[in-house]
């Protein structure tokens, strides 16, 4: 697959999902996890800041997207 070089979690899923339907189940994560790229990327007022439980929920949001790309993508490891 070929994929833009962008940053958009949003878009890189519609992508996914246009070839593996099962992608759609990240939209949650990923619509949360893409306001922290661009708020801490591009800031319009800074510092912003983030409380304790939204730190958590987008670790939280982070790790369900990475397990479910581990479980698609074969990972090759060499001795």
């Amino acid at each position: 697959m070929e994929f833009r070089k962008v940053h958009d979690l949003l878009l890189l899923l519609q992508i996914c999902t246009s070839r593996d339907p099962s992608a759609a189940e990240l939209r949650e994560p990923c619509d949360f996890l893409n306001v922290f790229y661009v708020e801490t990327r591009y800031p319009v007022h800074w510092p912003t800041q983030y409380t304790r439980k939204e730190a958590e929920r987008a670790c939280e949001a982070a790790d369900r997207v990475k397990h479910w790309l581990e479980l698609q993508i074969p990972i090759h490891l060499e001795p």
